[in-house]
């Protein structure tokens, strides 16, 4: 018999790819506490289910850990030169700095 196996991936993207962004610092202190709170949801729930399930539930633990954070949130995001202004919706903008995308496999 199959055992069915699923993970969570939790792709944590940096507003700006140069290191020495104003809000570096802030992100870089955010993303182990968001990457445990993605383990601890995992934990919990297992796998198997779906990737709104798993971002509810991700959104809760943040709350639990008073990280600031909401939902769907769609910005701008310049790309390459000449600026484009295109949209980007991230699953969980946490803070203003730190975008999350969880994905669930």
């Amino acid at each position: 018999m199959w055992e069915r196996h699923s993970a969570i991936f939790l792709f944590v993207f940096r507003l700006e790819s140069a290191p020495m962004h104003r809000l570096y610092d802030k992100a870089d202190k955010l993303d182990r506490e968001i990457i445990g709170a993605a383990i601890e949801v995992h934990r919990h729930k297992g796998p198997g289910l779906i990737e709104s399930i798993y971002e509810r539930c991700m959104r809760r633990e943040l709350e639990l850990r008073s990280i600031p954070a909401t939902t769907q949130k769609i910005g701008p995001r310049r790309i390459q030169r000449p600026c484009f202004e295109e949209p980007l919706r991230f699953d969980i903008p946490i803070d203003d700095c730190l975008p999350v995308e969880v994905k669930a496999v």
